[in-house]
């Protein structure tokens, strides 16, 4: 019997190892959040709007002061309810106060050193009221994934409902 447990202990041992390393190595990377070259995503803030259902907004400016380009991957809203974001994000280059270069698609949209973007996002309410706490923009920059939590929401209301 203890040299039945001189093998197999070991083994399980070796065993359990293997799987850590097996999980370390297959784990999805970890991504920052709120700590990259487009900063921290600002201060909480909600704006309340009364609408039929469907409004375009402009959540956040994405300001490269990091030292390589910025690549967006993906956007999306921070714990939505009952809202969705309709069509594609779109970004804009801001060129001088009151100017902007041509709307692009967010995702793909590459910011140099110090250039500053606007992202605009319509959004749309899937019952009488909706909200989300924000917008989320994941980036990658120098081979390191990020993620940007701007925590400027939006609640949708019908016209005659208080924002209360």
């Amino acid at each position: 019997m203890r040299r039945w447990l001189f093998i197999v202990v070991p083994l399980m041992a070796a065993g359990v190892a293997v799987g850590l390393v097996v999980s370390v190595l297959t784990s999805s990377p970890v991504v920052a959040i709120n700590t990259g070259p487009l900063g921290n995503g600002g201060n909480r803030q909600v704006a309340c709007t009364w609408t039929t259902s469907v409004v375009n907004d402009e959540y956040t400016w994405l300001g490269n002061r990091g030292s390589s380009p910025v690549t967006v991957t993906r956007v999306g809203l921070l714990d939505p309810r009952h809202m969705v974001a309709v069509g594609r994000a779109d970004a804009a280059r801001f060129l001088a106060p009151g100017k902007w270069a041509k709307k692009q698609a967010a995702v793909g949209t590459v910011i140099n050193q110090g250039q500053v973007f606007s992202l605009l996002v319509t959004v749309e309410r899937t019952a009488s009221s909706g909200s989300t706490a924000g917008v989320a923009v994941w980036y990658s920059s120098a081979g390191r994934a990020y993620e940007l939590q701007a925590p400027q929401g939006i609640t949708l209301v019908p016209a005659e409902k208080d924002c209360q």
